[in-house]
């Protein structure tokens, strides 16, 4: 047994010799050294690189934060307050205050009004992850959010709540159709509980 324990630690022990052999002519080739040196910056002529941290901030787009007031405080352009001013979600559309669905039984339900409370209800105390904000000359600047990775818009068109805009995106869209066939929030035939 200690032979074999004598032939693997020959073996291990060239292996390491060849790895060192080979880091020492890399070294040397490159003029590193194994002692602490000074560098003298003003003779210095090698490119300095940017730090990691930096270019995953120079790359990545300036994301906003924002947190929900205790009342958002809804406009008819789909806007609503957080951190103290208003904003504008994007791609969807709020339906007017006073539209009424019909129901199968007759008279129709209040679904404008429930609409509003319902988006209202969903934006209370939500921090919301936004993509740069898009400034308007008329208005609140108008900003693309989500909630953990899922669009706001998306989520609201989805409950059936909002409508989407004539710009918005093909997944606002598509959710939007979604709620139509399953003939949920402002389409549904009778006031949801």
């Amino acid at each position: 047994m200690r032979r074999s324990l004598g032939r693997v630690s020959a073996a291990t022990v060239a292996v390491l010799a060849a790895v060192v052999a080979t880091g020492r002519s890399a070294a040397a080739e490159a003029d590193w050294t194994l002692r602490p040196t000074r560098i003298d910056r003003a003779a210095e002529d090698r490119e300095r690189l940017p730090s990691r941290a930096a270019v995953d901030a120079a790359e990545a787009p300036r994301r906003l934060v924002l947190r929900t007031d205790d009342f958002p405080l809804l406009g008819a352009d789909a806007s609503f307050r957080a951190e103290g001013r208003r904003w504008r979600l994007a791609d969807v559309v709020l339906p007017e205050r006073s539209r009424s669905c019909p129901s199968p039984e007759g008279p129709g339900w209040a679904c404008g009004v429930r609409a509003w409370a319902k988006v209202a209800a969903f934006l209370v105390h939500r921090r919301l992850t936004c993509d740069p904000p898009i400034e308007t000359a008329d208005g609140p600047p108008v900003v693309d959010c989500r909630i953990a990775g899922v669009s706001v818009a998306v989520r609201l068109a989805e409950r059936g709540w909002v409508e989407p805009d004539p710009e918005a995106g093909p997944d606002v869209v598509a959710a939007h159709r979604r709620a139509v066939a399953a003939r949920r929030g402002l389409f549904a035939e009778r006031a949801p509980d």
